[in-house]
């Protein structure tokens, strides 16, 4: 059993994202406030809980864990360095995700002039105001966030008022915990998922301070390599697929873990190269299988970039740092045909101490849908 742990958001507002998780892990979840009953779940994640294929997470899960003193140390420690903080408008941390990523346009108003659009990095979501149920934090992290002014009450007492980029981290960290202590608890693995690049930036620091704790870590972006149903199809139509044709998806999915497993233990700059290379020739002809077959269900496809980050073996470490010069920041490692596979290797504070809680593959993806890759259904 895989699943994957949507964050930072309860209700997907990436329908592309969503209609990905749903056909390519065994179950979707999200953060949800265990008490409060008031909490508005989508149509879509509704849908989903009746079939059994979305499942909530709450947060005092975590808060019951083992885990809960290490989530406490991080969120303070980042949260009182807040120059280490990444931009939002920024994909430096891990360069790559920017080309996994498209840009999204917001609607603005109707006006006598017709409509409008303005990008969303146009916005100045780091100036908005995020609301935090109480049930995602504690006492310790309430009154250290109380005493920094980064958090208050909204005055109806189940909601804090936070700053985007204060809350972006929060959430940020409280996923990668919760799915660790859920994955302990369950004893199934659970990744961590998200729509935008930055969300993988405040999640995992890069260029850990203290050399002990930094890591080696390869960032896998492979663009337009995964069929997904088109944002016009509806979710019962996805799942009837998915329980049909459950081989070819297994198969499809056998061959992305086998990829990450073997880049995990490559040798050398080399190997990943010829990796990379034949992954690229057997996942062309996995992806032509798969839109052929959606082809021939009657639904629409788009092509979406998947990102997944993958540490290192620590055996291997050596002879990869040995191509790059040795405290460089990152290099691009391969770029398999014409840039549909991007490896690039960086270091991130994964903190050891909690390292052998990670997927023997990939541990944090980023899915985004390139709309120029639209793929139509052919009658």
């Amino acid at each position: 059993m895989r699943s994957i742990l949507y964050y930072p958001d309860i209700n997907m507002k990436d329908q592309s994202w969503l209609r990905n998780a749903v056909l390519y892990w065994d179950k979707v979840s999200s953060i949800v406030p265990e008490e409060d009953k008031t909490i508005v779940l989508s149509p879509e994640i509704c849908e989903l809980m009746e079939q059994d294929y979305y499942r909530p997470m709450y947060p005092s899960s975590l808060f019951a864990s083992e885990f809960l003193p290490d989530f406490e140390e991080e969120v303070i420690e980042r949260l009182s360095a807040p120059d280490r903080l990444p931009d939002l408008r920024s994909n430096k941390l891990i360069s790559s995700a920017k080309s996994a990523s498209c840009g999204t346009d917001k609607l603005l108003s109707d006006t006598e002039y017709g409509r409008y659009y303005i990008h969303e990095d146009k916005l100045p979501w780091h100036e908005l105001p995020v609301m935090l149920h109480h049930e995602k934090t504690n006492r310790k992290l309430y009154d250290f966030m109380c005493e920094r002014n980064l958090l208050k009450r909204d005055g109806t007492g189940n909601w804090y008022v936070l700053d985007e980029k204060t809350a972006r981290l929060y959430m940020s960290l409280l996923a990668k915990y919760l799915a660790k202590a859920e994955s302990v608890r369950t004893g199934h693995f659970i990744a961590v998922g998200t729509d935008r690049p930055v969300n993988l930036s405040y999640a995992y620091e890069k260029e850990s301070s203290s050399p002990e704790n930094g890591s080696w870590c390869l960032d896998c972006v492979m663009q337009n390599i995964l069929p997904t149903p088109g944002k016009g199809v509806p979710l019962k139509k996805i799942l009837s697929f998915r329980r049909r044709y459950r081989d070819e998806l297994l198969q499809f999915r056998q061959e992305l873990d086998s990829f990450e497993n073997s880049l995990k233990t490559c040798g050398d700059v080399q190997e990943i190269q010829r990796f990379s290379e034949s992954f690229r020739e057997k996942i062309e002809l996995e992806t032509g299988k798969l839109t052929r077959i959606m082809h021939q269900s009657g639904m629409e496809a788009v092509l979406t970039t998947a990102k997944s980050l993958i540490e290192l073996d620590q055996s291997t470490v050596p002879a990869i740092l040995s191509a790059m010069a040795i405290g460089s920041r990152s290099r691009v490692l391969s770029a398999a045909s014409y840039g549909m596979i991007k490896i690039t290797a960086g270091r991130l504070n994964l903190r050891r101490q909690r390292k052998e809680i990670l997927s023997a593959s990939g541990f944090a993806y980023l899915y985004h849908a390139n709309t120029k890759k639209i793929i139509s259904a052919q009658s």
